[in-house]
């Protein structure tokens, strides 16, 4: 890992399940991967850095489908938090 400062995801336990449950291989599966390695079970934490939080949030920008339903589910309501956060200061 970087110097970079890295951003705490506290997951839901449901949203940690849809994490955990991904299969298969690919871009997007690769993708989980990456977040599975950054991902503490015994807290539901994930920690990213802004290129990971970048990869996500380009992710959901390609437009609807089932990979997509994923990411929102798993980490939609954390970046809402995010963003109301920022948006607050």
């Amino acid at each position: 890992m970087s110097d970079q400062e890295l951003i705490l995801f506290r997951l839901t336990p449901d949203e940690a399940t849809a994490l955990t449950a991904q299969k298969g291989q690919g871009g997007f599966q690769s993708l989980f991967a990456k977040r599975l390695a950054q991902f503490d079970s015994t807290r539901n934490e994930v920690r990213l850095t802004d290129e990971g939080l970048g990869m996500i949030v380009r992710h959901l920008s390609y437009g609807p489908g089932g990979f997509q339903l994923y990411l929102k589910k798993i980490f939609g309501r954390s970046l809402m938090d995010l963003l109301n956060g920022i948006r607050e200061r």
